[in-house]
């Protein structure tokens, strides 16, 4: 019986601990905010004054279709949201991922065909990793694609904008 009794006040020590820390982040880095898209699911974001007038960043990860990991959406928005055109924006990346997997690979073949480091199967080592806004005022995104193995550094990134690669690199 005392066992027990003790259990219960630890239970209540942890959960009171718990909802202090809580406080004690939100006071910190701002409370949590939830935004729920349709197409993308979750995005979350902190805030420590909602009266400002000032951007907030807004983080989502999404399953692509194929990829063995999530890829990583961070977007620029308000207090209550990201900005509609930039989900706008990002939609139309996700919609168009095979279009844009083909820009890739062509250019890829483009800037490796002097020195022969082109992988043919460049999609199936490698997954979209990251989208983020570049420019807010024109919808322009940095896309980056990681390696599935872990122990490679190698990256690809380019810049989407105006549904065309704008720049490309690749990092080893």
């Amino acid at each position: 019986m005392c066992k027990s009794k003790y259990i219960g006040v630890i239970g209540k020590f942890k959960k009171r601990k718990k909802k202090e820390m809580g406080i004690v982040k939100d006071l910190l880095l701002g409370k949590e905010y939830i935004f729920q898209d349709s197409k993308l699911g979750e995005f979350k974001t902190r805030i420590r004054n909602v009266n400002n007038k000032k951007n907030h960043t807004w983080l989502g990860t999404f399953f692509i279709n194929g990829q063995k990991s999530e890829t990583v959406i961070i977007s620029e928005g308000n207090v209550e949201s990201p900005f509609k055109d930039q989900l706008k924006a990002i939609h139309s990346i996700i919609d168009s991922i095979d279009l844009i997997n083909q820009k890739v690979e062509s250019e890829w073949k483009i800037s490796e065909a002097s020195n022969g480091n082109y992988e043919e199967n460049w999609l199936s080592n490698n997954y979209l990793s990251v989208i983020v806004p570049r420019k807010i005022e024109n919808n322009s995104f940095e896309i980056n694609y990681e390696s599935n193995n872990e122990n490679s550094s190698k990256m690809i990134s380019l810049i989407w904008e105006n549904s065309r690669i704008s720049e490309f690199e690749i990092l080893k």
